[in-house]
């Protein structure tokens, strides 16, 4: 009677740890957007406006900059990032961003606005964080 009671006990305790990582990982998954596991995910606005997002935004810009000077020769000029466009997010080890954006020279009348894609990997127990790993223009 003693042994069976125990038995009854180790099943509801394997019955309870099963049920709680049930619900853990189906909310986890549910604060997803609704994306596709490993899949690149629209990004809201919150997302957009976030510290992180931003020294995405600032490597891009340098790595635009650093590619223009090494083209034409010219460091002077410095393009930053103007509007953002299709912007999403890839869970990677780390995260994966990618976004169009308006590349424009401020005080700049006679440069036009050019439209880029970037995609940065962002890891923050890295040396360099935000690492752009392609820019097409």
């Amino acid at each position: 009677s003693h042994k069976s009671a125990m038995q009854v006990s180790n099943k509801l305790g394997a019955l309870l740890t099963a049920v709680t990582a049930a619900v853990f990982v189906s909310s986890c998954l549910a604060n997803t957007h609704n994306a596709i596991l490993g899949g690149w995910s629209q990004m809201k606005q919150s997302d957009m406006d976030s510290d992180v997002f931003r020294e995405c935004l600032d490597a891009a810009a340098a790595e635009y900059n650093a590619r223009l000077a090494s083209s034409d020769g010219d460091s002077s000029v410095k393009a930053t990032v103007g509007r953002v466009s299709q912007a999403q997010q890839q869970v990677v080890s780390g995260m994966k961003y990618k976004f169009k954006a308006s590349m424009t020279v401020p005080g700049c009348d006679s440069c036009e606005d050019r439209s880029c894609e970037f995609v940065v990997w962002y890891r923050a127990w890295m040396p360099e964080r935000a690492k752009v790993l392609s820019v097409n223009c």
